[in-house]
């Protein structure tokens, strides 16, 4: 902790002048001489602090400035802010593969409804029957439980292709862990549906099935060759059609 309070005053401009006397190579020189050259100058050039002795082997603690100490505390959300930011930028660029560190460092007060999610794979327990993947029980069309097979405290989304339907009691069970690697296939099965299921229509935010699109009332004809003339004289109207 002395080489970290030392090493935070070395670079402060109004000290320069003291410090351009002190060794900064090999040995600890300019942490020797830190605490005796921050206290002297501590009414007059005003450091950030000075520390609690004047000899470096009997610092303890260190004493904010009262000037500093107000200008924190007057901006302390600012410096705050401004402190999670650079935190948020270190733990990001040595976390590389992990996402959402914001959502992690920073935990939202209040999730999102899982409202429409929910609406959605209730038409899906509507058109067919579904097991539960951890269980193997069958999921009933109402009063089932929306997991995150990846927990939420991982991913921190709430995107569909990480919600499962299974049973209130085996979601709290699984809390947020992260399922075995045995489920993984009932997991892709269970999210792409076999062919000969009924794939069920979009869901409006009203939670209702959307209608079919109209079907034609006559197939349609298949294109012929050549311009419309060419196609009118090889297919000449009948005689009692009055022509054009």
């Amino acid at each position: 902790m002395k080489v970290f309070w030392s090493s935070s005053l070395r670079s402060i401009p109004f000290l320069e002048a003291d410090l351009g006397a002190v060794s900064r190579g090999k040995g600890n020189q300019l942490d020797v001489a830190m605490p005796a050259i921050a206290d002297r100058h501590f009414d007059r050039r005003r450091p950030l602090y000075r520390f609690d002795s004047t000899e470096y082997k009997t610092c303890q603690g260190i004493i904010p400035h009262p000037d500093w100490l107000h200008y924190l505390q007057q901006h302390d959300p600012i410096i705050r802010r401004w402190a999670a930011w650079e935190w948020l930028t270190y733990m990001q660029k040595r976390n590389p593969n992990t996402p959402a560190i914001a959502s992690k460092l920073f935990m939202p007060s209040k999730r999102d409804s899982l409202k429409q999610q929910t609406a959605y794979w209730a038409v899906v327990l509507a058109h067919q029957q579904l097991h539960c993947i951890y269980s193997g029980q069958p999921i009933p069309p109402q009063g089932f439980s929306l997991d995150h097979y990846l927990p939420w405290s991982f991913v921190a989304h709430d995107q569909l292709w990480n919600l499962i339907p299974t049973l209130p009691e085996v979601n709290s069970a699984k809390s947020n862990k992260i399922p075995a690697p045995s489920h993984l296939a009932h997991f892709h099965r269970l999210q792409h549906h076999h062919p000969r299921h009924p794939t069920p229509r979009p869901v409006e935010q009203t939670g209702r099935t959307l209608p079919p699109p109209p079907r034609p009332r006559h197939p349609p004809r298949p294109a012929q060759p050549g311009t419309p003339a060419q196609r009118l004289r090889q297919n000449p109207a009948p005689p009692d059609h009055p022509g054009r």
